[in-house]
């Protein structure tokens, strides 16, 4: 009985520190929560989360893999499970995960937001459609489903409908890479959007990255310079699909080519700008 209170003490702590995203101290509680109710599923999905935050994907799939053990109708743990396969790049995995976390909850529209961007990954963009307009249904103020359908319908080349998803999503919530593909559809509708978009960047939180992005569409820096504040390998291929964007809008085809190339190359499948390169440079052939 005193373990099992000292566990629910644990698991509230642990609670406040994912909410605040401190995920080494909420992995470090839900560790003793384990240590002492080791059959409580729900810690295992929370102690997977923090995995997660950690980008321990690997990590992440053997808790939730103890918490499906436990309880096989733990919707969220399929979901979890989920997106940790897709940041692996395991994607067949990560939709049969989601199928079966929409089966246990049909109510919910986390696994419908997760099926329609892994749809738009594989470029089944009709299909991302499908699943994000149920998904928008079940949950209509989830800004994200709103940001993934104007990234799909931008890559279908539906970019008023694009627009109008992008402005609902970053009315929503501040986003910044929801912000910039909003500036990149205005932009193809023939909008100047530069206005707006130095207005709403000033509402993110800090400097940190992609502002050197944003500061490139305002004019404020050159490429260059765009390129060389990316700190990761990562942030590397996000730059070079946004300064290839920027080439696009300024004509400059051939320099275009070059940067979405190797943002092709250098971001994981599963971001947002793996795709938009590819899409990108089919439609420069």
């Amino acid at each position: 009985m005193l373990k099992r209170l000292k566990a629910s003490i644990y698991s509230a702590v642990a609670r406040r520190y994912l909410r605040a995203r401190e995920f080494e101290r909420a992995a470090a509680w839900l560790s003793e929560v384990i240590r002492l109710v080791p059959n409580k599923a729900a810690a295992h999905v929370d102690r997977g989360y923090a995995c997660q935050g950690m980008n321990d994907h690997r990590r992440a799939i053997d808790h939730f893999e103890r918490a499906i053990g436990l309880d096989s109708h733990l919707a969220l743990a399929y979901y979890n499970r989920g997106i940790s396969w897709k940041a692996l790049g395991d994607f067949d995995r990560a939709v049969a995960d989601q199928a079966q976390a929409r089966a246990l909850a049909p109510r919910g529209a986390g696994p419908l937001g997760e099926l329609g961007a892994l749809a738009q990954i594989k470029g089944d963009f009709d299909a991302s459609i499908d699943h994000l307009n149920l998904a928008i249904k079940l949950a209509p103020t989830d800004a994200m489903h709103y940001r993934s359908r104007g990234c799909t319908r931008f890559f279908r080349g539906e970019m008023t409908a694009a627009e109008t998803d992008l402005r609902y999503s970053i009315n929503l919530a501040d986003d910044p890479y929801a912000l910039l593909f909003w500036y990149l559809a205005s932009a193809r509708i023939g909008h100047d959007a530069s206005r707006e978009l130095e207005s709403r960047a000033k509402r993110l939180r800090g400097r940190r990255w992609p502002a050197p992005i944003i500061d490139l569409y305002l004019g404020k820096i050159g490429t260059d310079a765009a390129l060389a504040a990316a700190t990761s390998s990562v942030e590397r291929g996000e730059a070079e699909f946004y300064v290839g964007e920027w080439h696009l809008l300024h004509g400059n085809h051939a320099h275009a080519a070059t940067a979405l190339r190797a943002a092709a190359e250098a971001c994981p499948a599963h971001f947002i700008e793996h795709t938009a390169a590819v899409v990108e440079l089919t439609r420069l052939e």
